[in-house]
């Protein structure tokens, strides 16, 4: 299932060349007066002066509303180790935020190397992840009519919460936490350890004015983005909460049998809702992505895992599920994540978005699954 390196050299030419043909560069390769400064992107070491980087990264950003053809390894990798930042800068100038909300350019690049610096470097839950899930939340926003339901507020409130849901995440899950009665369980309880600690954590970053991209907010909106941040990390992306969220999705929105039967205008409604699900969806959504892709998160989510298993064996703890190198294997784990969690997850969000590309790719990935050897 790995790619053919040829196939993707030659696949890269060609999009390269339809945007040069074109001359529709993306946003932060614009010198438009109303865009993003462009020096900002050619200050990163290996675009600065190169002009084959320039235009491999103009392709990328030109597939950002693609869920299978943007490729966040290659981008991360074209940019140094960037692609948080240039994810969500090329995404703040698509939507205008910008100008919306009086954002500064300065006080947005500030902010956005602050939340880099503060995603560690672990296997799985790292900036790439995080430039991945925002860049996920954008394509379901984009590949369905999710925009003609929501306000600017409220996709930027999503938006700002996939970049910065793991923020300062250190490779091991809440029932960790707990086990080892952390400073965080300390500070936070026993419940969404992790989750408080990222929402607390970029709160409280963009209280400082340097880092404050709210500040030119009105009050309520400000009121607002908060809200969302809480209610989507801390009410989304803790797994234990997973059966309730989409148990209440599916009874809103009248999931049955993989369709969707609820009006439109139940969206608007149920904003926070639909806002939790979408970035539970991109957080959750590694399986629904193309398998050169999806691979590579494998490898990525099933080391972390084993390296907190070996910690917890080392301390004399039982060994959590699916983190036991010994007896654990990786496609073993992804089978039943797939089956139980995502696929079911997926027939109904994917329903709700009338968007079936992730749905297609998950079938497809599961009907190869077996045959694939994951070894780390």
């Amino acid at each position: 299932c790995r790619p053919n390196v040829l196939e993707f050299a030659s696949h890269l030419c060609i999009m390269c060349r339809r945007v040069r043909e074109k001359g529709e560069y993306p946003v932060l390769l614009r010198n438009s007066a109303g865009g993003v400064d462009r020096g900002f992107l050619l200050r990163i070491p290996n675009l600065a002066d190169d002009g084959a980087a320039q235009v491999a990264l103009a392709e990328y950003l030109s597939e950002i509303d693609s869920y299978s053809s943007f490729d966040i390894f290659a981008l991360d990798k074209l940019c140094s180790g960037h692609a948080l930042m240039v994810v969500a800068m090329e995404l703040f100038a698509r939507y205008g935020f910008m100008e919306k909300f009086s954002i500064g350019e300065d006080v947005l690049r500030a902010f956005l190397i602050e939340v880099e610096n503060r995603y560690r470097t672990n296997p799985y839950h790292n900036v790439v992840h995080a430039a991945d899930v925002t860049q996920g939340v954008n394509c379901f926003l984009r590949n369905s009519d999710l925009l003609e339901h929501l306000t600017s507020v409220e996709v930027f409130g999503v938006l700002l919460s996939a970049i910065v849901h793991d923020l300062g995440h250190d490779g091991v899950n809440n029932a960790f936490h707990c086990k080892t009665k952390s400073s965080l369980v300390g500070q936070y309880g026993e419940k969404a350890v992790l989750e408080l600690y990222h929402t607390d954590t970029a709160l409280t970053l963009m209280r400082k004015p340097e880092y404050d991209i709210l500040a030119n907010m009105s009050a309520t909106d400000r009121m607002q983005v908060e809200c969302i941040l809480r209610s989507t990390i801390v009410d989304a992306t803790d797994m234990t909460r997973h059966t309730d969220l989409v148990a209440r999705f599916n009874s809103i929105f009248r999931i049955v049998d993989g369709e969707c039967h609820a009006a439109r205008e139940t969206i608007a409604e149920h904003a926070t809702l639909v806002l939790q699900m979408t970035l539970h969806c991109a957080d959750v959504g590694n399986p629904t992505r193309p398998a050169r892709v999806y691979e590579r998160w494998i490898h990525r989510v099933m080391t972390e895992f084993f390296e907190q298993g070996d910690k917890e064996r080392s301390l004399g703890l039982e060994v959590s599920k699916m983190m036991n190198r010994e007896t654990d294997s990786p496609v073993g784990c992804q089978k039943g994540f797939i089956d139980f969690i995502i696929k079911p997850l997926f027939e109904g969000w994917c329903a709700f978005l009338r968007y079936e590309e992730p749905l297609k790719n998950l079938v497809r990935n599961r009907s190869k699954l077996e045959t694939w050897e994951i070894k780390l």
